[in-house]
């Protein structure tokens, strides 16, 4: 059985008693240790669906929601607001695509990190959480990248550059060693070579904790580099999907084929 199953996922915004439709019966299974890339232009649902699984989205906007999103076999779904709260950030972590959006401007990052720690596992507050929680902040941004944790810890986000933020934030969306990890567009707003070093840490971080990744991207480069399978999205309907090698070297949909035929060519 796959760790993540989407069954026949549809969702619609209701506004002013007319629903707009975003996800059109959307299918989708992922295994433990597998990364899939969700590729598709702006509006093409790929964010939707990831905030659908984590369900962030009733939080912005009413919805309406059918199908399901399982996870080990429990239909997220069905969830009451206390229920799916335990598993966000305990079960399922999430990285957003402005990591400094994401961050409390406010608090210094060992805080903030700390934070994630004590939420996710609320039923151990009985125990010294402060100090757990800091060891795992500090292990965690060494394992990202930081070669000064301590320091890193005691600076605020705006102390960082964009890529050492995007790091704080994965480091943040494993506190609590997550089965599954969402991650959208997260090196949208990078510069080419800290996105080509944010992809490598995701690829080993999730090789390492084995953990399933559902991965937003609108680049299909960036899918080359990470993804084990590749769905396309157009038009909130999933169009394609398939192992990666597959898809890249023989898409079958025409939209898939022009999504391939955008990424840069070296010598052409």
């Amino acid at each position: 059985m796959s760790l993540l199953e989407i069954d026949r996922l549809s969702v619609g915004v209701l506004s002013d008693e007319v629903t707009t439709d975003l996800v059109h019966e959307l299918t989708l299974s992922l295994d433990s240790g597998q990364t899939l890339c969700v590729v598709g232009e702006s509006g093409s649902g790929k964010t939707v669906t990831v905030l659908s699984i984590i369900r962030l989205l009733e939080f912005v906007a009413p919805v309406r929601t059918t199908g399901a999103v399982r996870l080990d076999d429990v239909d997220l779904t069905s969830l009451n607001a206390t229920q799916m709260r335990s598993f966000r950030g305990r079960r399922i972590g999430m990285v957003f695509q402005e990591a400094l959006d994401s961050l409390n401007p406010a608090q210094r990052i060992g805080v903030q990190l700390g934070e994630a720690y004590w939420s996710a596992d609320a039923a151990s507050r009985r125990g010294d959480l402060r100090a757990q929680g800091q060891a795992r902040a500090l292990e965690l941004l060494g394992e990202v990248g930081f070669s000064d944790p301590e320091r890193v810890a005691n600076l605020y986000p705006h102390q960082l550059s964009g890529g050492m933020q995007q790091r704080v934030m994965i480091a943040m969306a494993l506190m609590s060693s997550p089965d599954l990890l969402l991650a959208d567009e997260p090196t949208t707003a990078l510069d080419v070579t800290t996105q080509a070093e944010i992809l490598r840490l995701f690829r080993t971080v999730q090789q390492e904790h084995q953990m399933a990744c559902v991965f937003i991207t609108h680049d299909m480069g960036v899918a080359a580099e990470i993804a084990d399978r590749i769905a396309v999205m157009y038009a909130g309907r999933l169009v394609e999907v398939g192992p990666a090698a597959e898809v890249l070297s023989s898409p079958r949909h025409r939209y898939t084929r022009a999504l391939v035929e955008c990424v840069p060519q070296v010598g052409r």
